[in-house]
């Protein structure tokens, strides 16, 4: 993940669910990951954290929502 946002690897992009690495990191719990995206996303952090994929759901309901909590 570092390599490909260090080649200016864009975390803001979305699949056909409006679902971002941000989504998908935070719905696996993984802390690691999650800091590194939110460290390159050219928004806030706040803006990162509140986007809605198609489902209607934020990075942090996901997180939330498959684990209780984010955890390393």
């Amino acid at each position: 993940l570092q390599n490909l946002l260090s080649l200016g690897a864009d975390p803001a992009l979305s699949d056909d669910a409006l679902r971002t690495p941000l989504h998908l990191a935070a719905a696996e719990a993984n802390l690691d990951c999650v800091q590194s995206l939110l460290s390159h996303w050219s928004l806030s952090s706040v803006t990162a954290l509140n986007k809605l994929d198609a489902y209607g759901h934020t990075p942090l309901w996901d997180a939330l929502r498959n684990t209780g909590s984010v955890h390393s």
